[in-house]
């Protein structure tokens, strides 16, 4: 009889405590972060399909750093162009505009689309004349180009 006061005491207590617990997360739940927030940070590009063609990420390698509201892009060592973006988490797919402020694509607006998966990030956009055409998808057909890219480690 005392041992199954003790184990019902036990299991009593620990029931408890789960629901001590489980209310408190209630309270205090960690917010979840934006992808504006996840995308802060260095991205590589892995993988690139421009116009239907797949392209040599390792013959100019890219890097995308997004920082607050901006994001600039560099090409080995030498920073190729500055802006800002916005996003939209509202369409499907996700919608990025990039809005060039410096380097040669100053002033020019690229209304994107972008899927964000933990440390994978895929970019699509129109190209040349095309850039305000926001793509549908990210095959990365005439006109258009796709670009897969991974977070970088600091």
């Amino acid at each position: 009889m005392r041992k199954t006061n003790l184990l019902v005491a036990f299991l009593l207590c620990t029931s408890l405590a789960l629901l001590a617990r489980a209310e408190e997360a209630k309270k205090d739940p960690k917010p979840a972060r934006s992808d504006k927030e996840l995308l802060q940070g260095t991205w590589k590009v892995v993988k690139k399909v421009k116009n239907g063609e797949a392209e040599d990420a390792k013959e100019n390698p890219m890097t995308i750093k997004f920082s607050g509201d901006t994001a600039s892009a560099t090409v080995g060592n030498e920073t190729k162009g500055e802006g800002t973006f916005t996003i939209d988490e509202s369409k499907k797919p996700k919608w990025i505009t990039l809005t060039g402020t410096s380097g040669p694509n100053a002033g020019r607006e690229f209304n994107a689309i972008y899927e964000l998966d933990g440390d994978t990030l895929k970019l699509a956009y129109g190209t040349g004349d095309n850039n305000k055409t926001r793509p549908k998808d990210f095959s990365g057909k005439e006109r258009e180009a796709m670009e897969v890219l991974e977070r970088q480690k600091p």
